[in-house]
């Protein structure tokens, strides 16, 4: 695998993983956001979509952008190894600047000002004209130093009951987890908790609890040899019909499609 699996400079509109949980193995991913509204949901956090913002997320962590209005969602992206990244700053005497910039729980983000915001879009451009591998990496590393002098600048936003919510969900799924039972975890009425959860997710709290459940099956798939019907049932599914079906929604395979797969090597 490259060091750097992707970058996009200034994507407009629709992108297949909006709106759709998703995470990539060893990585880190970097967003510039230019223009648009919404929320960010990475991991148990929602963080406000907003211009100017840019966002550092773990991308072991499961996450989604929630674009308001896709046409007006303009971005700047980067995804960018682990490995690569922390040699790079072991080499350079820096071991500090991955917990600054990504914080404890996985995912943080930073305002920039107008000079700063700038900056950023030019070291994107840079990426985009000049895509050698120590170019990439000397741009990466301008943007790290770029947004560790803006972190006093971050404004800090909290969901409440939403963010709850999302912790709960993901550290219970294995659970059987109704909307009564949500609702009196985080102490708030159904009717507000789903409309809420909506507003600031773009997806209903039983789509949510699903896409953890299946993100969790296919990193099972991929790593164990557990039985299908035994990762059904230890990631939440009651049957394994209910499963089977609800992966095939999700993935465009079956369960045993997915493993297979996902074992073959890559030529």
């Amino acid at each position: 695998m490259p060091a750097f699996i992707q970058w996009k400079y200034r994507q407009q509109g629709k992108d297949v993983l909006n709106h759709k949980r998703h995470f990539f193995d060893n990585s880190y991913e970097i967003i510039h956001v230019l223009s648009g509204s919404g929320n960010v949901v990475c991991g148990d956090k929602i963080l406000p979509l907003e211009p100017a913002n840019i966002y550092f997320i773990d991308s072991e962590l499961p996450h989604m952008t929630v674009p308001s209005e896709h046409c007006e969602y303009i971005r700047s992206k980067i995804v960018i190894q682990k490995n690569e990244m922390n040699r790079l700053l072991t080499q350079i005497g820096d071991s500090t600047t991955i917990d600054t910039l990504f914080g404890t729980r996985g995912g943080n983000y930073f305002h920039l000002s107008g000079e700063a915001n700038n900056r950023a879009d030019g070291l994107f451009l840079s990426m985009k004209t000049d895509t050698t591998p120590m170019n990439l990496l000397k741009n990466v590393l301008d943007l790290f130093l770029l947004c560790k002098a803006a972190t006093a600048a971050a404004p800090k936003n909290n969901y409440g009951a939403v963010d709850q919510l999302i912790g709960y969900v993901n550290n219970h799924f294995a659970s059987n987890l109704t909307l009564d039972t949500l609702s009196k975890t985080v102490h708030t009425s159904k009717y507000y908790l789903c409309r809420e959860f909506r507003k600031k997710t773009g997806m209903t709290i039983n789509d949510y609890i699903k896409s953890v459940r299946i993100l969790r099956a296919k990193k099972l798939l991929e790593t164990t040899t557990d039985s299908v019907s035994e990762i059904a049932l230890s990631v939440g599914f009651i049957n394994f019909s209910h499963f089977s079906s609800a992966f095939k929604d999700s993935c465009g395979m079956p369960p045993s499609a997915y493993r297979k797969k996902a074992a073959r090597p890559v030529s």
